[in-house]
């Protein structure tokens, strides 16, 4: 009975787990993701897809097309960083000295997050009052402590 009434579950997981696949093969998603994955050369500091250049325009038509060729989008861009070197890329490369720029950000977000944990352990644990010393004893305590202790003695 469990397997009944799971199997339009289990049939509804598998189309929604292979939709995704196929639309990653559709061409206009891959020139989608390669554009958003290289820099312009023709706009300085702004991804492929957001350059209003006309020769932008031409270097995504040509992408489009091999594309639609069935050329891999990973093939193009490894082209456009021969071409036009790693700078090309959108984001850096995580291998190498790419792995810096990825791992240096995290390690200030670890010391910032310790700096205000550490800043709020501090400022919120109550501060205990210093212990007495014997010049703050009430003079009564003191000798009734030196009777007690004569007594003893």
């Amino acid at each position: 009975m469990h397997l009944i009434m799971r199997a339009p579950l289990l049939i509804l997981f598998l189309l929604s787990t292979a939709l995704p696949l196929r639309a990653a093969d559709d061409p206009a998603n891959q020139a989608r993701r390669v554009f958003t994955a290289v820099m312009s050369p023709y706009c300085p500091g702004v991804l492929l897809a957001d350059c209003t250049s006309p020769a932008a325009q031409v270097m995504r038509d040509s992408i489009r097309a091999q594309l639609k060729r069935g050329r891999p989008a990973d093939a193009i861009i490894d082209e456009l960083v021969q071409g036009y070197g790693p700078q090309i890329l959108g984001s850096p490369p995580f291998a190498d000295e790419g792995i810096l720029a990825w791992l240096i950000p995290f390690v200030f977000l670890l010391f910032g997050l310790w700096g205000v944990y550490y800043l709020l352990k501090t400022r919120i644990r109550p501060q205990q009052p210093p212990p007495p010393t014997a010049s703050d004893a009430d003079p009564v305590l003191r000798e009734k402590l030196r009777r007690d202790l004569q007594q003893r003695g």
